[in-house]
């Protein structure tokens, strides 16, 4: 890096990479570059917050016996994202997400997950909504979970609400909404973080296999290919496909 660039453009440009390594799924090197900016930076709050997703990210790939200890990794990365920027919206949503979904044993607690929940709604509602959605969902208040889904697409009129609210359609089977839904989410605005098309088509492709159009479940999987997708959501349309 030449001497004219400043440290914080350093900060900016290895948060950079970091992403970039992330999006295209080599967690490995994106958790290699964050390792070496975090401790130069430990109060770099958006780094942290990607180290959390790194290593959830991760989970699915470590051994079973480093799979809790790297589930606690994230949950320490969100919990110093939170300290580093109290007003980190998106790094408070984290912790209750992972509160809310994860098991027990590697650190789940629907009722930390209550609490956090409500901080979140008196910051921000669109949020305390989402989250909301989440926890009714996890306690299996399916009609009120959704409800607050609903509230929070409004609310937010972004990407992730409503891929939020699809997810939550297609665990319970309603292909019709899983196709308006994922609609919306394709024409909305959207985050770094927010999935990229070939979920998109991936979900249409379950939706439609659901529905027992299988044809427009084929055509919508050769989509989401064309998109060039890592080899996680490869893996996952390659399983679909196999189905059909």
């Amino acid at each position: 890096v030449p001497d004219s660039i400043s440290l914080s453009d350093t900060q900016l440009i290895r948060g950079s990479l970091a992403l970039a390594q992330f999006r295209l799924d080599d967690l490995k090197a994106a958790n290699n570059t964050l390792d070496h900016l975090l401790p130069e930076h430990p109060g770099f709050d958006d780094a942290l917050y990607l180290k959390g997703l790194v290593d959830l990210s991760l989970i699915s790939e470590v051994s079973i016996f480093k799979k809790i200890s790297t589930a606690k990794s994230a949950l320490d990365s969100w919990q110093r994202a939170v300290g580093a920027n109290p007003k980190n919206l998106d790094a408070h949503y984290a912790l209750f997400a992972f509160y809310a979904n994860a098991p027990r044993i590697a650190g789940g607690d629907l009722k930390e997950a209550a609490i956090l929940q409500a901080r979140l709604a008196d910051m921000d509602e669109g949020y305390g909504a989402l989250a909301q959605g989440l926890l009714e969902s996890q306690l299996g208040n399916l009609e009120f979970a959704e409800v607050k889904f609903v509230e929070a697409s409004q609310l937010l009129n972004r990407a992730g609400g409503y891929f939020a609210l699809a997810q939550f359609y297609l665990q319970q089977e309603r292909y019709i909404n899983v196709i308006s839904s994922i609609e919306a989410f394709v024409a909305a605005d959207k985050r770094w973080f927010d999935p990229d098309p070939a979920v998109a088509h991936l979900f249409l492709a379950r939706a439609h296999a659901g529905l027992g159009e299988k044809d427009e479940a084929r055509a919508q999987l050769d989509l989401a290919l064309e998109f060039t997708p890592n080899r996680r959501v490869r893996k996952l349309i390659d399983e679909a496909l196999s189905d059909l």
